[in-house]
């Protein structure tokens, strides 16, 4: 979504030409680019110890032989091994680290390895201060390649078509009832478990509390037979994908993300843009988005209990949470409008291209 977001804006801020290499599905893309879109091909057989994809290695040389491109923008760790693998020397490497490395390659031989292969990168755009400060602690990357560029958003993406009454009528439910939302991936660092956690203390209290998923992933089995396990079915809707972010933020009242690992959030950065405070787990770059008790609350990691907490007693608030709301409205659409970051991206493709 970043990608297509940032393809878009760069169309008008000069003269780009891009292309978009996708290394694997779904395909059709879920998510449109205003550029094309190449696929690249893969047979399931893999380099041994490296776990790349030969046939898609192959395929991306070829598109970049084809394409020729100036600057190679790698989103995320998997595409920029392969862009530093088809790239050869040739060609500047862009990297964007969006989130911190895990802890299996922060130490010994991998974390040597993954250090030489960062140098590769001609710049590293990590998402994050503390993002930026792994990679050049860490992985003693210089610190004058590694700049800081924070997630983006399109706000006109969150329009939302049928707003909250809309939205709500079409999901069954009642105007009045509070409404929590979870907008993410169902993977294991995203922790979806603990929303149960959260949604059984906030239940105990507001026994009409709705708990909305948005998102799909591996735990989505484990994630319905927990809720059918503690009783929660009259609660929980999980909603699988959606296109419609922006009208279910608009049916919420609050967001909750106790994520193991972050990044910079995406989903932080959309709730905040269209009012909606977050209560999160202070990991990684979500303090650099959610200001502790202005914007929302941020509460220490693995707190099961506070985060529940917190979510009540702004539920419990509606003064305080629409303050919060507009707070997190003003700072969002501020600091992290796509095209402000995109003018970021261009400055770095424009110094990395001219050495």
């Amino acid at each position: 979504m970043f990608a297509s977001d940032l393809v878009r804006t760069l169309r008008g801020l000069g003269d780009f030409e891009q292309e978009v290499v996708l290394l694997r599905g779904p395909w059709p893309a879920q998510v449109t680019y205003d550029a094309p879109v190449v696929r690249m091909r893969g047979d399931g057989k893999r380099f041994p110890g490296i776990r790349m994809d030969v046939a898609t290695l192959s395929s991306l040389r070829e598109a970049v032989s084809r394409f020729r491109p100036h600057v190679v923008h790698a989103h995320g760790g998997e595409a920029f091994k392969y862009s530093a693998l088809a790239t050869g020397r040739r060609i500047p490497i862009v990297y964007r680290r969006i989130g911190s490395a895990p802890g299996t390659i922060t130490r010994g031989v991998r974390r040597a390895a993954h250090a030489i292969l960062l140098r590769r990168s001609d710049r590293v755009v990590a998402v994050a201060e503390s993002v930026r400060r792994e990679t050049v602690e860490t992985f003693r990357m210089p610190h004058d390649r590694v700049v800081t560029i924070p997630r983006g958003v399109d706000p006109h993406r969150l329009r939302s078509d049928r707003g909250r009454a809309g939205l709500r009528a079409d999901l069954g439910i009642p105007a009045s009832a509070p409404v929590i939302i979870s907008v993410g991936a169902l993977s294991p660092e995203k922790d979806p478990l603990a929303h149960l956690d959260v949604c059984a203390t906030v239940a105990g209290s507001l026994p009409d509390v709705t708990y909305l998923f948005a998102g799909d992933g591996p735990m989505r089995g484990e994630l319905r037979d927990s809720v059918a396990s503690r009783h929660l079915g009259e609660h929980v809707r999980l909603l699988g994908t959606r296109n419609d972010v922006g009208d279910l933020l608009a049916a919420s009242d609050l967001l909750v993300l106790p994520s193991r690992t972050e990044g910079m959030p995406g989903c932080v950065i959309e709730a905040g843009m269209v009012g909606v405070p977050v209560v999160a787990f202070g990991v990684a770059g979500v303090p650099e988005v959610l200001i502790d008790e202005v914007t929302g609350y941020v509460v220490e990691p693995g707190d099961h209990g506070a985060l529940a907490m917190r979510a009540l007693e702004l539920l419990k608030d509606p003064e305080l949470r629409n303050a919060m709301g507009l707070a997190a409205m003003k700072r969002c659409l501020s600091a992290f409008d796509i095209g402000t970051v995109a003018r970021g991206y261009a400055d770095v493709y424009s110094e990395v291209f001219r050495g």
